[in-house]
């Protein structure tokens, strides 16, 4: 709950100016447009809460979730117990997950990490980790000098991929007593009051796109800067 007092202006001001350097002026001005719509809709508290939510489940998953892709991306015993595990993880319907809400978004979040993180390894350039290999690195700098740096970009789409399952499970999560931006969707819902659930609805969605318009131009730097590293 200390979340609560951070003082909005500053809050908005640094995401905007994240926005605007990151992304351009364009984005920048989204995003005061943006959480300006939420602040005087009197949703602030729940867009704290949501933010606080998700983000702890992102990086809960990106940890659990990116150790189990790496193991499997190394085993192939792993990945052959991985995959059905995450394929009824993702087709088993939300309604099951109807439990603590931050296990809930986990659950369905740690997905994309673990098989884009196993992806991207396992697709790093054999000819670049067998010449890291001759240089003396041991199997950790391997890892972590070689083959996670070149594997970023699709590292950073299972990111992306991630926070949108996120994001989308708030108006599932808010059955079990959340007090997000998915519970004044589903409040709203109750009392068949549309336009408060537009609202509570457009902001989780403005959340989305802004979080995919800076980890895109996060991806495209680290693409960048993968080519000008492998010129060949």
């Amino acid at each position: 709950t200390g979340f609560l007092d951070l003082p909005w202006p500053v809050f908005i001001l640094a995401v905007a100016l994240l926005a605007a350097q990151v992304c351009g002026p364009r984005l920048g001005l989204f995003a005061v447009a943006g959480f300006g719509l939420i602040l005087v809709n009197g949703l602030w508290p729940q867009l704290v809460q949501s933010l606080y939510l998700c983000t702890l489940a992102v990086l809960l998953c990106l940890l659990v979730g990116g150790a189990l892709g790496t193991w499997a991306a190394h085993s192939d015993r792993v990945s052959r117990i991985l995959k059905p595990i995450c394929d009824a993880l993702q087709t088993m319907p939300q309604f099951v997950f109807l439990i603590p809400a931050l296990i809930a978004i986990m659950l369905y979040a740690i997905v994309p990490p673990i098989r884009y993180v196993e992806h991207g390894l396992r697709h790093v350039r054999a000819d670049v980790v067998e010449a890291v290999e001759q240089m003396g690195a041991t199997p950790m700098q391997t890892l972590l000098q070689a083959k996670l740096p070149l594997a970023l970009p699709v590292v950073m789409l299972g990111l992306n991929q991630t926070i949108m399952a996120a994001l989308s499970m708030l108006a599932i999560a808010a059955l079990v007593g959340t007090r997000d931006l998915g519970q004044a969707v589903y409040v709203a819902l109750g009392k068949a009051d549309a336009g408060m659930g537009l609202v509570a609805g457009l902001s989780i969605a403005f959340l989305a796109i802004l979080a995919d318009r800076l980890l895109q131009s996060w991806a495209g730097g680290a693409n960048a800067a993968n080519d000008r590293r492998d010129p060949g």
